[in-house]
């Protein structure tokens, strides 16, 4: 098996994400599998933008509400994965339309709260970045090593 080149470090690594909870994707009319994770998000006020991060969110709050949750794998604040960064941008040029129709946005990020807070801020993201570094989530969802998605 090919080992991946991460050109964040310039290592090679050897592990792959390894199940840390049993793997299931949920069907249609699931219930969600439940998590807490904390967040950092911009936020506009009278002195300007600034980084809100530290607060959690707990998807089990916003029961009966609609919730779209994008999962992304950020390696560090020069390497997004390929299909995550338009995504983002796209999330983040449609989240008035999302927050009109009072939908919540939530994107699971799998770095660390400092780094979460870092890519919040270069994204310009209105809607909460969830930190994620354990993967927690995406073994929730079915994502990991199903995927052979290799550990940052």
């Amino acid at each position: 098996m090919a080992r991946p080149f991460l050109p964040m470090t310039g290592q090679w690594r050897r592990e792959f994400v390894r199940p840390r909870g049993p793997e299931h994707v949920p069907a249609p009319g699931e219930l969600a599998p439940d998590f807490t994770l904390p967040y950092a998000r911009l936020i506009t006020s009278a002195a300007g933008p600034q980084i809100e991060y530290g607060r959690t969110i707990t998807l089990s709050a916003l029961r009966g509400r609609p919730v779209v949750l994008n999962l992304t794998r950020i390696v560090s604040d020069r390497f997004f994965c390929p299909h995550c960064a338009p995504q983002l941008d796209a999330l983040r040029e449609t989240y008035q339309e999302f927050a009109a129709r009072q939908v919540e946005l939530l994107v699971v990020s799998s770095t660390d709260l400092e780094m979460t807070s870092f890519v919040a801020e270069t994204l310009r993201a209105p809607f909460p970045v969830l930190s994620d570094p354990e993967w927690s989530v995406f073994s929730q969802y079915g994502m990991g090593s199903a995927m052979g998605v290799p550990l940052p």
